[in-house]
């Protein structure tokens, strides 16, 4: 008090910034032995007492985050995200899926999002396959499927029961337990829920997995299959998994307008699974001509930015509400093209 007397006001606040600083890192002792000589200025008291305030902000937040930067290290972001799952801290958003001929949102793909509290938002791409190897995949799926069911509910109370698809990772299709947590967790709930599996779920254990689709089917769950192209494609396991509906993939489909094979491929696609008795999504449209030439080749479903991205909750019901926000004109040329096949496949 003395010292900042004699220094007068501005250097009375200096000695206080740098006080209180230093009693943020525990320093008191060295406060009480090094006061600072009278001859010193405001301005150098503050510029030591801010690197003394960053140096304990920086060791709190290092402590008490486990810092490290610019990333963390695996084992520590799979202790976050086992912090976050039983935290109830992951979002899940909604990608509409509209059908093809009547431009009606028919569905809606549940997606986990991550926002970690240093790193910002963490890719599914980053995390998913972490949560797969750590073993944390089913608590991370149950978590994920507990908040579709309730926004599935919130959805019907608000006049719209569309389905609401969550994904199930190909190395749980084979558990037989959690095939029945699953069944279970719906059952109780009473929403409106399908299942979305890669068509790689049934290669390690096709007998077993198989038979957990079925059950899940019988349940009366609609089952599409996921990023169909991209795996290991086998007619033989395609034909006995029990799904309602075929994903292509959007690496088919970011250049279907300016490729020559990837519209022979899809348009197989399409066919394929018509014959197979299932309707045909198409992932990642974002151009309106995508969009034009999916519809002539007689796409059922279209997912992608050209519909929506994923939505929070109430984003994706306010879009339902506003019967979506994609473009409903056809060029005229598609409208052409689609009026042309129509009249050929009249008898």
């Amino acid at each position: 008090m003395v010292a900042a007397v004699r220094l007068g006001m501005r250097a009375g606040l200096g000695l206080l910034a740098l006080t209180v600083a230093a009693i943020e890192l525990g320093l008191v002792d060295l406060v009480r032995t090094s006061l600072p000589p009278l001859r010193w200025q405001l301005d150098e008291l503050l510029l030591i007492a801010g690197a003394l305030c960053f140096a304990g902000f920086t060791a709190r937040h290092a402590k008490r985050h486990r810092m490290a930067v610019p990333g963390l290290d695996d084992a520590t972001l799979v202790t976050d995200l086992r912090a976050a799952i039983a935290g109830n801290a992951l979002e899940v958003h909604y990608q509409p899926k509209m059908d093809a001929r009547t431009n009606r949102i028919v569905s809606l793909e549940a997606l986990v999002r991550w926002n970690h509290p240093l790193l910002g938002a963490i890719s599914p791409g980053r995390f998913v396959p972490l949560a797969e190897a750590s073993g944390d995949m089913p608590a991370l799926t149950m978590r994920v499927l507990a908040h579709a069911c309730r926004d599935a509910a919130f959805f019907r109370a608000n006049a719209f029961d569309q389905t609401v698809f969550v994904n199930i990772s190909a190395l749980l299709v084979s558990d037989d337990a959690f095939t029945t947590a699953i069944i279970e967790a719906i059952a109780t709930s009473q929403a409106n829920i399908g299942i979305e599996v890669t068509e790689t779920a049934v290669i390690d254990a096709p007998e077993r997995a198989l038979a957990n689709l079925r059950r899940l089917a019988d349940a009366g769950l609609p089952i599409a299959i996921d990023d169909y192209g991209v795996g290991l494609s086998s007619l033989t396991y395609l034909r006995q998994m029990p799904a309602s509906e075929l994903k292509i993939d959007m690496s088919f489909i970011r250049d279907l307008t300016n490729s020559h094979r990837d519209p022979l491929i899809v348009r197989s696609t399409v066919d394929l699974a018509h014959g197979l008795g299932m309707k045909v999504t198409a992932e990642g449209v974002d151009k309106p001509e995508t969009l034009a030439l999916l519809r002539i080749m007689g796409c059922d479903y279209i997912q992608g930015y050209q519909i929506a991205p994923a939505l929070s909750r109430d984003a994706a019901l306010s879009f339902m509400q506003n019967d979506g926000a994609a473009d409903d004109e056809l060029p005229e040329f598609a409208a052409a093209l689609l009026r042309l096949k129509g009249s050929r496949a009249a008898p």
